[in-house]
């Protein structure tokens, strides 16, 4: 990897040029201010001394390629895309099988059972380079294929034991093969929440002959704890750096805090769908989605919300007057709220500069997306109509509290002081 001097361009709209090459192939982008050109050079300069890995279709380090609100079927192609040099052909085959046997017992329990005809279809398509999948199976993974959040720790129990079955789904595999499969599931999940697609991973601990499964330790959001909204404030004054991308991650991290977006739906967000308030709390419409899957193309991978509904979200006025302040320093008056570089901010990006403000607030990192989590917990916390909380969340009750709400904090003395009000409590 090779970066080239900053060209000047005279009479252009983005007159200054970063050019530099990647494994002998040439890119380039143009920017309007020579700032903007010298901070991505710095950056390709730094990732090159760090020894990255480069995405040779995008020119950009495999670690700015972010993922938001992902399946798993997305996931996996895109965990084949970045493994995929570094394997010897065995391994790649290996890799897509267990791949491909993952995507099918990663669905709905009422997902139509695949036919050995289109998991072939779907061993192709893994492969990098592939062709997209043909309509009717393209439309079984957008239905059926469970997204990243929704591999709660029963669902991974039922994949890991189905993981363990054939074809048939009947008949036990030899534990070889059948070990083969978990770890590599495993392993793939893992990369997902290391890279801040996935916010907690409970993957089933081995099972040693003749011993009880025993319960598995948690990865990483710590189920727990959740932030309460001082602590979202300390952080969020604590992001702020040299960086200009600083001040928009900042913002970000307050809409999915303060009104408990999914990280995509921040990054899809249009100055359009702000709607400020003369007086009293206005609010956001939330009704498309940043849906990137690992398919690298120039084109915006923007789809509709996770449950394919739009939902209206009540703006508080700390909210308001923060998007207030983000839309006149940026000038995005219409159209994306959040571009870095003319493009989408990248999930990976956001996920390392809150993390980093955590940790200079000695609070312990979370992702952008447990900042949903907190939000969803200080709802139940305040007390709300469950069904209110889970219309702003965009789910139903049952998933609202079986998904979402968390402790805020040590809440035993509160619980105390409720009981001791309650009528006809007695001290024994």
């Amino acid at each position: 990897m090779k970066v080239q001097s900053i060209q000047e361009r005279p009479g252009r709209p983005k007159p200054y040029l970063v050019r530099w090459t990647v494994g002998g192939k040439a890119f380039s982008e143009g920017f309007p201010t020579k700032t903007q050109a010298d901070d991505l050079r710095s950056r390709l300069v730094i990732a090159a001394r760090d020894h990255a890995r480069w995405n040779s279709k995008t020119g950009y380090p495999k670690a700015w390629d972010a993922s938001s609100d992902l399946d798993v079927a997305g996931w996996c192609k895109q965990y084949v895309e970045q493994e995929w040099t570094t394997l010897t052909p065995n391994s790649r085959r290996s890799l897509v099988e267990s791949l491909t046997l993952l995507i099918d017992r990663a669905a709905s329990t009422r997902a139509p059972i695949l036919t050995p005809e289109q998991r072939k279809q779907i061993s192709v398509w893994l492969v990098p380079g592939s062709d997209s999948l043909a309509a009717p199976l393209a439309k079984w993974v957008a239905r059926w294929s469970l997204s990243l959040d929704e591999l709660e720790k029963s669902e991974l129990y039922r994949i890991e034991k189905l993981l363990r079955l054939g074809v048939d789904r009947k008949t036990a595999l030899s534990s070889r093969t059948a070990n083969r499969h978990c770890s590599t599931a495993k392993r793939c999940l893992t990369e997902a929440l290391a890279a801040g697609a996935l916010s907690e991973l409970e993957w089933p601990e081995a099972q040693s002959s003749g011993a009880k499964r025993t319960a598995t330790k948690r990865v990483s959001w710590d189920d727990t704890k959740a932030i309460n909204r001082g602590q979202l404030r300390t952080i969020a004054d604590a992001m702020p750096n040299k960086q200009p991308a600083s001040f928009m991650y900042r913002v970000m991290t307050i809409i999915a805090g303060e009104a408990g977006l999914r990280p995509g739906e921040v990054v899809a967000l249009n100055a359009e769908d702000i709607h400020f308030a003369s007086e009293g709390w206005g609010h956001i419409t939330v009704m498309r989605a940043w849906k990137a899957a690992g398919i690298y193309s120039d084109a915006d991978p923007i789809g509709t919300t996770k449950t394919a509904v739009s939902r209206t979200v009540p703006m508080s006025l700390w909210l308001a007057s923060e998007l207030k302040m983000w839309i006149e320093m940026s000038e995005r008056f219409s159209g994306p709220l959040f571009l870095t570089n003319g493009k989408r901010p990248q999930q990976s990006n956001w996920t390392r500069a809150l993390k980093r403000a955590c940790t200079k607030v000695n609070v312990e990192p979370i992702s952008p997306y447990a900042l949903r989590h907190s939000y969803a917990s200080r709802l139940s916390l305040s007390g709300m109509d469950p069904a209110s909380a889970a219309a702003r969340m965009g789910h139903s009750v049952e998933v609202y509290f079986r998904c979402y709400v968390k402790p805020v904090g040590d809440q035993t003395d509160a619980g105390n002081a409720l009981l001791e009000e309650m009528e006809g409590w007695e001290e024994n």
